[in-house]
């Protein structure tokens, strides 16, 4: 139901202050296009989620196994779903940006594991699965699954690990050789195979000759060894004499800084890779984890401010490992690398904290309101006036954003995302309120329009503009009995207990 009831139907869907006897009616055939908005919801009445899951309609199912909010042992029920549809979504798991999914049950796991359509096994196998359980795909007949456990080699027994360097799939040998090469010299060189004649060796450098080109492409000896397998052996693979040099005096700037990321380096190369000619090179060294401020601060480096830059490894084993020295170390360092590799891990002291909240970088800042439980409330909010990316919003949801004097703060100004935030006031003024649901900018009206302090003669208003109906009917003020009346208007008819679905049978 689309028409002139859509707005409505799916506004109240998303009403925070929607009771179970509200939702349940939604549930109606009539609502079924509004069924996303409900199974989206962070929070779901537990009447309102049993009902979902005993629904006779398996796309509504499917919807909630997706969403992925409800509690593991809600969800759980799902796993002997009739509908293949709802199993494989169940499967899939939910991937939400920077939050890891919360794991199911491990009988759960092992009743999909067991599942009679091929596709749900597969997609459970892909999906973001608990190590413990990756590891016991060691031995699996599947070789999607073996591969699988090859992602936490560090949990995995010495003979498991031999199994697998000798497994009869070449994808999972060369998958199994990238995890352990980390302490086999002759893996990390075997892997390397295809890089040639490095600048400063024996043969002849000159570029024009066909014998000496240095093809990274050039399968060789073992077809699996493309750029990303070079690139993974290269700056993580424990390094002999010979392919440390082969790699830190290779005449491509790109195989340099892999070697200058690669932590068992010898010094003498590293010392010569500090004043490599390619700035990228020096960078890499730079934020190597045995230099002192003072070995980095003599290194020609620089950091853009806009740089992309990816987290260090070193400085994210130190946040696995819960080593706080390491963490303080990199956030009091003059590096911005190490800073903002740093702000990324939640476990930073509030002194850190506090220290980072200052910090000259604005990716330092910006990463320590992303990542840390505990930044303060004052830098929430220079960050988001100061930030136009992606994530912005998402820093309204912090339980930290501040939220009381907005109002005053920001009504009148000229910014629209400035002004939107007057509306995060709960003791924002009714008529500024009232005002701002007119405002030129269509977000900052429909903000008010949701606003609970909205005068509710207003809020009817906005229940008959095409525009914020669906906004006016969210507003957490609305009455209960008024949701009741719209939906009777929109022909929902009263909740009835839904026919429960039987679930599959079991093999």
């Amino acid at each position: 139901m689309a028409g002139p009831y859509g707005g409505v139907l799916k506004g109240i869907a998303s009403n925070p202050a929607a009771p179970s006897s509200v939702l349940l009616r939604l549930l109606a055939p009539e609502a079924e296009i509004f069924w996303y908005w409900l199974t989206e919801r962070r929070e779901l009445p537990p009447p309102v989620a049993d009902a979902i899951v005993r629904h006779p309609d398996a796309r509504l199912r499917a919807d909630f196994a997706r969403a992925g909010h409800a509690a593991p042992a809600r969800l759980a029920r799902l796993v002997d779903d009739p509908s293949t549809e709802v199993r494989l979504a169940l499967a899939k798991g939910r991937r939400r940006f920077r939050e890891e999914a919360v794991p199911l049950p491990d009988s759960t796991y092992e009743r999909l594991l067991a599942d009679p359509e091929p596709a749900v096994r597969t997609a459970l196998i892909g999906s973001p699965l608990p190590a413990p359980l990756r590891a016991r795909f060691a031995s699996d007949a599947d070789p999607a699954a073996r591969i699988t456990a090859c992602q936490v080699w560090e949990r995995l027994t010495e003979p498991v690990r031999a199994a697998l360097l000798r497994d009869p799939d070449p994808d999972i040998r060369q998958e199994a050789a990238l995890n352990e090469c980390v302490r086999d010299a002759a893996l990390t060189a075997r892997l390397l195979t295809g890089l040639t004649d490095p600048a400063g060796s024996t043969g002849s450098t000159d570029p024009d000759d066909p014998d000496d080109l240095d093809d990274l492409d050039n399968p060789d000896d073992d077809e699996t060894n493309d750029d990303g397998d070079r690139d993974r052996a290269a700056r993580r693979g424990l390094l002999d004499r010979g392919t440390a040099e082969l790699i830190a005096l290779h005449r491509d700037a790109t195989v340099r800084r892999w070697a200058a990321e690669n932590p068992s380096l010898p010094a003498d190369l590293v010392a010569r890779l500090a004043t490599d000619p390619d700035p990228g090179v020096r960078l890499y060294v730079s934020a190597r984890p045995e230099l002192t401020e003072t070995e980095r601060a003599a290194i020609d480096y620089t950091v853009d401010a806009s740089a992309r830059l990816p987290v260090l490894e070193w400085v994210q084993r130190a946040h696995e490992n819960a080593d706080v020295d390491i963490l303080r170390r990199c956030a009091a360092s003059a590096h911005p690398w190490l800073r903002r590799s740093a702000a990324r891990s939640s476990l930073l002291p509030l002194d850190t904290v506090e220290r980072l909240a200052r910090d000259e970088d604005f990716a330092v800042r910006l990463l320590l309101c992303e990542f840390h439980p505990e930044p303060p409330p004052e830098l929430l909010l220079r960050v988001y006036a100061e930030w136009h990316g992606l994530t912005r919003a998402d820093l309204l949801d912090h339980p930290r954003f501040p939220r009381k004097g907005l109002a005053a703060r920001f009504a009148e100004d000229p910014d629209p995302a400035l002004r939107y935030l007057a509306l995060r006031d709960p003791d924002a003024p009714s008529a500024l309120v009232d005002r701002l649901t007119r405002d030129p900018d269509r977000e900052v009206a429909r903000a008010a329009a949701g606003h609970p302090r909205l005068p509710p003669e207003r809020m009817r208003d906005l229940l008959a503009d095409v525009l914020l109906v669906a906004y006016a009917a969210a507003n957490p003020a609305l009455p209960v009995d008024h949701m009741h009346r719209l939906l009777d208007e929109a022909g929902i008819p009263a909740a009835a207990a839904a026919p429960a679905v039987g679930p599959r049978a079991t093999t």
